[in-house]
């Protein structure tokens, strides 16, 4: 603990009264005696503990007398070291030769500043006398200091100007420095300002981190051993923002705002220019992007951003929005349902807002593109009109168009409810195997099967001779089954039915049943084709047949709907409904139900125990509870991506990494180059569908549509492989992937998938993974198109041959290998070119100087330089490629011809190394290209070199197009043109 500074000087003012009072009586010493003081000596402060208790022990009384009141004070010869405890210790009366009864203890603690040794020994005072222990009973105490602790350093976190002062605060007074390294005080270059407990120093530094290692020593050279360490950024630049969108005019009530930053910043916006606090509102992300949803009003806004980076920097950005919403209407129908048949019908129109002019409405039906307008009157929100519906048809349905432009000009064309109604004006079919049982002589139930559209009601006809009609209406019922109250004393009752579905429209009427009243029963039924069938089955069977029959029927009156949703469906979702094979399903499930109804009906009139038709029954019922689970009736697309994939290097050795390919690691890195240098312009965009598809049973699934393809040119398809390494927490295995694309291999199960690189180009790449993963994750799919293992590996064996010629020009192992040649071949066309290239250097110094020798005589070696040089920019006109240095001036060696010569022929050989691709049959361009070669023999036979010159380059153009047969049967005859062309120019440019 520490004393105040009153509490010090109280402490001193007794001390040296106790040492006064020693001096005072110092001549009567020797009445008492201490045996020890513990410790005797010890170690504080410092590394050690900040204080020690003192004591002491066998206080004896030499007199033959009673000390009385006796006190004990503990006395120090400096103040270096403070008395935490009372100085004084009462010891009360001792009495003759006697030990005191108590020892007294002090504590004792270290000066701030005491740093040394200091001795400690006791006073005793009582009535008449004083003793001290100075000479037999002591403590030596020795004070350590403690280095100095750095309270609080500044700056830290970013700082937002260069100019930076680097503050210090210290426990106590010390000396700082500081370094750009972590090393002992001494070794420190820089001195902090300040020996208090402040110290400072002014910096001038640049942008970036910046951090400084500070130590201090106090007064008494006490030095931290350990560094405190100040670390800041300095960032002065303001963030640039950008915003994304919105940036014009809009037509939603709610849009999202868009902004991204230079550097990392949080955002606000305001529809006022205020200072960033001030901005009412706030942005999510604190990164590089950041959104916000803004609740727009029909106005026009200026839209304010700023964004402060992690130093207080403030950039802005402001863009004005024009907000209008887009008009939309409710269409009603005097009929409930929008269910109609025959007639006149009004149509209500209710728009969202004030339109104007008149809008338009039309309407077409699904079976016909005809499209039939209603004239509509009326003003403002409301407009109505009359339609004539005269089609006759069983569920047609129909479908609104509507346009219209609100005071602003948005034109509006979403219709929010009332789109589509159904046009019924086919009567349902008439009900089957009406049955008539006497209940009693009061009652008659009657029973029927019906088999056709969803109805509104069914009306009995009742009458007492066997001519029932329309005219002989008795009552209406909703279910298949009625209980007629009857006359007991009428001998006989007859009955049919008619059904009249929801839009008034009335069927036949059925088989006639009858009953006896008076007299006896019958069992048996007219059936519809007129004969008589007896039933077996007791009624409780026959009513759990209706009632699955009834059940059934409206299934298949909800997959028919089903199909019709799926059959409407366009864009995106049309096609992924296709891939899915959606409504084949649909169709099968509904062959499956029309059976199971079949069989029901023959079940009726079967002489089944009702033990069987049950079991039957609710087999037929759980095939149609599983039918269920598996028979979609919706799809929807609730969010896709796109994004554009470029091949990079380290994208291809990653992918050949994973081939594991018994390759050198010196082939490896020649198949990344070979790869990653001739396909990296490659773009392959890829689209990531995510479909919802909810089935008949209220359950749903989802699936990832990968849709992948490339608009860039690529030749020689079937010398490239397309590579897709799927990550794993997308799928875990390649099974669980439904390829679309048939012509893939599994490489690993991982998944890696191959690819055919025609299938990327002509059809594109699709497959679908059934996955709740995030669809952010799909992004991390890579692709990439390398060379063919196989085509490389030919390529390889060529090239590391000991066909000199070959490693000498370097492009013909290259096309032998990149193209599918054998090394015979390979060594075949070398021999070719060893060849052509003796019959060149003939021509250039032998024939050529018969023919001219005056002019060759006097050619100096600059014109020949001249001449070369001609040449290398003619060859460059013409499409050939610069051969290697160190290969022209090899042949430059064995020929004795100047370099510039000696590439002449190299350079005339590497514009025919074109891609080659495996077929057999003749293409048009083929002909087109036999039609060139002609054109230029015949120009070079008329001396027209100029032009043979530019046929041919449209010549080589088209050469990549002509299949693989095709060129090897005119490659010699374009080396052969190629050299005629060149030697010609040669010399007419000479």
């Amino acid at each position: 603990m520490r004393l105040t500074t009153n509490n010090k000087v109280k402490r001193r003012l007794v001390l040296g009264l106790v040492v006064l009072l020693a001096i005072v009586f110092s001549s009567k010493a020797g009445q008492l005696s201490t045996s020890m003081m513990t410790p005797s000596m010890v170690d504080i402060c410092g590394e050690f503990e900040n204080s020690v208790e003192i004591a002491a022990s066998g206080i004896f009384n030499t007199q033959n007398k009673t000390l009385t009141n006796v006190v004990a004070n503990i006395a120090i010869n400096d103040t270096g070291l403070l008395v935490l405890s009372a100085i004084s210790q009462p010891l009360g009366n001792i009495a003759p030769l006697s030990y005191a009864s108590v020892s007294p203890v002090w504590d004792i603690g270290c000066n701030e500043n005491g740093a040394g040794s200091y001795k400690l020994w006791i006073v005793y005072i009582g009535d008449n006398f004083s003793e001290s222990s100075y000479e037999d009973a002591f403590t030596i105490v020795n004070v350590h200091g403690s280095p100095p602790i750095v309270m609080a350093a500044e700056p830290d976190g970013y700082v937002d100007s260069h100019n930076v002062e680097l503050i210090v605060i210290t426990d106590k007074n010390a000396i700082c420095r500081f370094s750009q390294t972590d090393t002992e005080f001494s070794s420190m270059p820089y001195l902090i300002e300040g020996e208090g407990v402040m110290h400072s120093y002014t910096l001038e530094l640049a942008e970036g981190s910046h951090s400084y290692f500070v130590r201090c020593a106090d007064l008494n050279s006490n030095t931290m051993q350990n560094s405190e360490i100040i670390s800041f950024v300095i960032d002065s630049i303001v963030p640039a923002v950008v915003i994304i969108s919105p940036t014009s005019t809009t037509q939603a009530e709610s849009v999202v705002l868009n902004v991204s930053t230079s550097e990392e910043a949080e955002c606000k916006y305001s529809y006022f220019d205020r200072i960033y606090s001030q901005m009412e509102g706030s942005m999510s992300g604190s990164g590089l992007t950041h959104t916000a949803t803004l609740d727009l009003d029909e106005t026009t806004s200026e839209l304010y951003v700023r964004c402060m980076d992690n130093a207080g920097n403030i950039g802005t950005a402001h863009t004005d929005i024009r907000v209008g919403s887009i008009p939309s209407v409710k269409i009603e129908f005097s009929e409930a349902d929008n269910k109609i048949s025959e007639g006149i019908y009004e149509v209500r129109v209710v728009a969202s807002q004030n339109l104007k002019p008149t809008p338009k409405l039309y309407y077409t039906f699904d079976n016909t593109d005809i499209r039939r307008a209603i004239s509509l009157e009326g003003s403002g929100m409301n407009w109505k009109g009359y339609m004539i519906i005269q089609e006759k048809s069983n569920y047609l349905v129909g479908s609104f168009e509507f346009e219209g432009f609100d005071y602003y000009g948005n034109k509006g064309t979403q219709i929010t409810s009332g789109k589509l109604f159904v046009v019924d004006t086919l009567a349902p079919p008439s009900p089957i195997d009406l049955v008539a049982e006497r209940l009693d002589k009061k009652r008659v139930k009657l029973r029927w099967h019906y088999d056709g559209e969803e109805v509104d009601e069914f009306k009995i006809y009742r009458s007492v001779d066997q001519y029932v009609s329309y005219a002989h209406l008795q009552a209406t019922t909703e279910t298949e089954s009625y209980i007629d109250y009857v006359n007991e004393s009428t001998q006989q009752y007859f009955y049919r039915i008619s059904a009249v579905d929801a839009v008034g429209n009335e069927g036949e009427l059925s088989n006639a049943a009858n009953v006896t009243i008076n007299g006896s029963e019958s069992r048996k039924i007219e059936l519809g084709d007129g004969s008589v069938k007896t039933i077996f089955l007791p009624e409780s069977a026959v009513a759990k047949i209706d009632l699955t029959q009834k059940d059934i029927s409206k299934l298949k009156l909800d997959l028919e709907l089903a199909k019709s949703n799926l059959n409407s469906k366009v864009g995106n979702e049309d096609e992924c409904e296709a891939l899915l094979g959606l409504i084949p399903t649909i169709s099968h499930s509904i062959d499956v139900v029309e059976a199971a109804d079949t069989e029901l009906r023959v079940m009726k009139y079967s002489e089944l125990s009702v033990e069987e038709v049950e079991r039957r029954v609710e087999n037929i019922r759980k095939r149609v509870d599983e039918l269920q689970a598996i028979t979609p009736v919706e799809l929807k697309v609730e969010e896709s991506i796109e994004a554009h994939k470029i091949i990079t290097k380290s994208d291809v050795a990653e992918s050949l990494k994973d081939l594991q390919l018994d390759l050198s690691d010196e082939e490896l890195d020649e198949y990344i180059e070979l790869s990653y240098t001739s396909l990296r312009e490659i773009v392959v965009v890829q689209e990531v569908r995510v479909v919802n598809v909810e089935y008949l049973d209220g359950s749903s699934r989802r699936y990832v549509f990968v849709f992948e393809r490339t608009n860039s040119q690529l030749a020689d398809l079937e010398s490239l492989m397309v590579i897709e390494a799927i990550p794993k927490d997308v799928v875990e295995s390649a099974s669980e992937i439904d390829f679309i694309t048939l012509n893939y291999r599994v490489i690993d199960d991982d998944p890696l998938i191959r690819f055919n690189a025609d299938e990327l180009v002509n059809n594109g790449i699709t497959y679908i993974i059934e996955s709740g993963t995030p669809i952010e994750d799909y992004k991390r799919i890579k692709t990439v198109i390398l060379y063919d293992y196989d085509s490389y590996i030919e390529y390889s064996a060529v090239t590391k041959s000991d066909f000199g010629l070959l490693e000498m020009t370097g492009w013909i192992g290259a096309s032998a290998g990149k193209f599918g040649f054998s090394a015979t071949e390979a060594l075949m066309i070398a021999l070719g070119m060893i060849t052509i290239v003796a019959l060149l250097l003939y021509y250039l110094f032998v024939v050529m100087r018969i023919h001219k020798r005056p002019r060759l005589a006097k050619q100096s070696w600059g014109e020949y330089h001249e001449l070369a040089t001609k040449e290398i920019e003619a060859m460059s006109k013409l499409g050939g490629e610069d051969s290697i240095n160190d290969e022209i001036s090899k042949i430059a060696g064995e020929t004795k011809l100047p370099p510039e010569l000696a590439g002449l022929d190299i350079k005339l050989k590497s514009t025919e190394a074109a891609k080659v691709m495996e077929t057999t049959e003749a293409s048009e361009a083929y002909g087109r290209f036999k039609k060139l070669l002609e054109n230029i023999d015949l120009m070079l036979e008329l001396n027209d070199f100029e032009g043979a010159s530019q046929v041919y380059v449209k010549l080589m153009k088209s050469y990549p197009e002509l299949k693989r047969s095709e060129r090897s049967m005119v490659y010699k005859k374009c080396a052969e043109l190629h050299k005629r062309i060149s030697v010609s120019k040669l010399f007419t440019e000479k």
